[in-house]
């Protein structure tokens, strides 16, 4: 399942954003909601967006695929976010998702791709022979359903820097570290769909829709909230959870800053007989508190954005 808050992606490019591709445009050119790079589309198709709404790109595996006039992935911290669907597993060549390189041993730059084994790899070029900067791979869910990639590497060499989530944001599936910096642009502008080397494009087999690109480390999870029962507006703000003075959760602040669906908040399974007090989580703790409906209810959950 998908968990998605559009305002937040909004907060997210608005303070980080590189790239913005909703591919909602009914045909022609990848327009982009952020910054000013275009891709050129060659043998796409328009299908259904992810959530039911709007429009996805189709890549029939043959000769379908989107050129950039940009590299368009930043050096230094960079986080990658899409959405795709990819109904089987490849048979004949892997499927290259996204690309600004191709040759490990000429160029620099970040590629995704779907192996013939089913897994989803993230790797970067660093322009030696036998190796590169970091090399990610993890199960892939096939099927007729949308899944949720995040990709996210602080630049460095740290231990943990780098991450990739499918679906569930709160956990990644991974955590690793490359062992060179992002400190090169890439060789070639960003191609979705095959890889920049026509020899052995790898044409990609399947849908994409949502792609964002960002020069940050994203946090895929809002940690700030406004809660509201009894008339009352409480906050929770990366684990504290406090009454703070005179706030109202009228409808505009919902509209405002509200999430679209509550469980898109998965810090707050149940929610409980809140009392006027501060409770600091520890690290690695979970806070879990009921809810006695009989008593009071909550009347709205509302999302707030805070530096």
């Amino acid at each position: 399942m998908i968990l998605h808050n559009p305002l937040y992606t909004k907060k997210l490019m608005d303070r980080h954003g590189v790239a913005w591709y909703k591919m909602d445009g009914l045909s022609g050119d990848v327009i982009d909601l952020k910054g000013d790079t275009l891709g050129k589309t060659s043998g796409i198709e328009r299908s259904l967006g992810w959530n039911g709404e709007g429009n996805s790109l189709k890549f029939n595996g043959t000769n379908s695929y989107v050129l950039f006039n940009q590299k368009v992935i930043p050096t230094g911290p960079v986080s990658i976010r899409f959405k795709v669907k990819c109904l089987s597993i490849p048979t004949k060549n892997n499927y290259e998702i996204l690309a600004n390189a191709y040759s490990q041993t000429n160029h620099f730059g970040i590629r995704c791709w779907i192996t013939m084994d089913g897994g989803l790899v993230f790797f970067s070029c660093i322009k030696k022979a036998n190796a590169w900067g970091l090399n990610l791979k993890t199960p892939f869910p096939f099927g007729d359903e949308w899944h949720d990639v995040l990709f996210t590497w602080d630049g460095t060499t740290n231990i943990g820097g780098v991450k990739l989530y499918i679906d569930n944001m709160v956990e990644p599936r991974l955590t690793s570290e490359s062992v060179y910096p992002n400190d090169t642009i890439g060789s070639y502008n960003l191609t979705l769909g095959k890889l920049v080397d026509d020899t052995t494009p790898r044409f990609f087999n399947g849908y994409l829709d949502e792609l964002e690109i960002y020069n940050e480390v994203i946090d895929p999870i809002p940690k700030n909230a406004l809660l509201s029962s009894n008339n009352k507006i409480y906050s929770l703000n990366n684990g504290l959870i406090n009454l703070p003075s005179t706030a109202s959760a009228d409808e505009q602040r919902f509209i405002d800053f509200g999430m679209n669906l509550p469980i898109e908040f998965p810090i707050l399974n149940k929610m409980t007989n809140i009392v006027d007090t501060a409770t600091t989580l520890g690290s690695g703790k979970t806070f879990e508190h009921t809810v006695d409906l009989s008593e009071r209810r909550v009347d709205k959950i509302v999302l707030e954005y805070r530096n």
